[in-house]
C-alpha cells in the first residue's frame, strides 16, 4: 500500500496526516461503527501515543483537510490492487468449474452539495438549483470468491456515455479471459 501511496500522491510534507496515515484513518472511519471524524482522530492519536510519538491535536480540521487532499486516483488504485490481490489468492476450490466469477452491479449515490461536486456530477433537472444534491452513477466489479471490489467506474448521473453500460465498458479490461461475468443490475 505504501508503494501505491508514494506513486499516486507524489511528494508531500512531513506531517502527522501524511497520505498513508490519512488513507488508513479514512478506511478506519468508513469501517467503524461511529463513522465520525472525531473518533478517527482519536484513533490516530492513540496510535501515535502507542508508537511513542507525540499525539496530534484532538481537533478534526487537520484530518478533514488531509482527507480532502487525497487524490481520487489513490483510492481507486488501492481498491483495484487490493481487490485483485485477494481475488488472485482465492482458494481454487472456490472457483466455479475452474473459473473466477465476477459480479457487475450498478447504482447511484448522492454526494455533498459542493461547487466541485455540482460541476462534475450535476444534480437532476427535477431538483431546484441549490436545493438538491449531486448524483453520481457507479458500476462495480466484485469477486464472487473473495467479495473484494476488483474495479469500479464513477461518472455523472446523466449525459452522453454516462449510463451503467458505458461505465461497465470502461472497466471490462479488468476481466481475465476465463472469467465468468454475472451482471446483477445494470440498467
Amino acid at each position: 500500500m505504501i508503494k501505491i501511496v508514494e506513486e499516486t500522491a507524489g511528494l508531500f510534507r512531513d506531517r502527522v496526516f501524511s497520505p498513508i496515515v490519512t488513507l488508513s484513518a479514512f478506511i478506519f472511519q468508513v469501517l467503524s461503527e461511529d463513522h465520525s471524524c472525531r473518533e478517527t482522530v482519536l484513533k490516530v492519536r492513540s496510535d501515535l501515543i502507542a508508537q511513542g510519538k507525540p499525539p496530534c491535536s484532538p481537533g478534526t480540521g487537520g484530518y478533514c483537510q488531509a482527507r480532502d487532499r487525497l487524490p481520487k486516483d489513490l483510492i481507486f488504485r488501492a481498491v483495484r490492487e487490493t481487490g485483485s490481490n485477494l481475488h488472485q489468492e482465492s482458494d481454487i476450490e472456490w472457483l466455479w468449474k475452474g473459473r473466477r466469477v465476477v459480479l457487475a452491479d450498478g447504482s447511484t449515490v448522492s454526494m455533498p452539495d459542493t461547487p466541485a461536486n455540482q460541476k462534475d456530477f450535476p444534480q437532476p433537472k427535477s431538483q431546484e438549483p441549490g436545493i438538491g444534491f449531486p448524483i453520481a452513477r457507479l458500476v462495480i466489479l466484485t469477486s464472487l470468491v473473495s467479495g473484494s471490489v476488483l474495479d469500479c467506474a464513477l461518472g455523472p448521473w446523466r449525459g452522453k456515455e454516462t449510463g451503467e453500460h458505458a461505465l461497465l465498458r470502461q472497466i471490462l479490461g479488468s476481466l481475465e479471459n476465463d472469467d465468468v461475468l454475472v451482471v446483477i443490475s445494470i440498467s
